[in-house]
């Protein structure tokens, strides 16, 4: 929630330097290793190097240059692997399976802390068609919501939510109700969001007690 309120933050302001510093050390606390480096760069290029004769404030600045030159060092190790998977697919996998092979290194790519890698991965779904595999969705959207994507995020779990309505499926039990309501909450429907989250209280109740039965 903290991520999430500074990335509505920066949405209102995005050319406020010290909330994207902010935002990035609380990635990079997550292990959130990409969405840091996004954060750090967006700093640099709006903060000003001190003066020279500034010391400390100069050290502190020079201090955060090495903590991102390391985040890419990092990054950059973590992407052969992925790279190479990619060329892979690119050779050897017919090309109306190439996404679907993508998609399968989204996992593991945010099991890396790479989130935004992971939704390079995902691609997108056509707009003609809207969701083809509701579980890509709602991992996508997800991954948007932690990346401050809320609008786009928003926008994906609605189209899901009657989809997911509708469904008996392993899916549709799952918790999906709370990354909906979260979205209506910051979007400013509190009373949407109070409904999802009591109808997913009530569903895990159930949940419970067919468990002891």
């Amino acid at each position: 929630q903290t991520v999430t309120a500074y990335n509505q933050a920066v949405t209102t302001d995005p050319d406020n330097a010290e909330l994207h510093r902010i935002l990035g050390n609380l990635y990079q606390r997550r292990g959130r290793l990409d969405l840091a480096l996004r954060e750090f760069n967006r700093f640099f290029e709006l903060e000003e190097e001190p003066a020279a004769d500034d010391k400390a404030a100069l050290e502190e600045y020079e201090r955060r240059q090495r903590v991102k030159a390391e985040l890419e060092k990092q990054l950059e190790e973590i992407r052969k692997p992925f790279d190479e998977a990619l060329e892979k697919i690119a050779q050897d996998v017919p090309e109306d399976q190439r996404a679907r092979a993508k998609i399968e290194l989204a996992g593991p790519a945010e099991q890396n802390g790479c989130v935004l890698m992971a939704l390079e991965f995902l691609g997108e779904d056509a707009p003609e068609t809207g969701p083809t595999d509701p579980s890509v969705t709602l991992f996508r959207a997800k991954l948007k919501l932690e990346a401050g994507l809320l609008e786009e995020a928003y926008r994906e779990l609605g189209q899901l939510e009657g989809l997911l309505e509708q469904d008996s499926g392993q899916l549709a039990q799952t918790a999906w109700r709370e990354h909906v309501a979260f979205v209506a909450l910051v979007a400013g429907e509190y009373d949407r969001a109070i409904d999802l989250w009591t109808t997913q209280a009530k569903e895990f109740e159930k949940g419970t007690m067919l468990t002891f039965l």
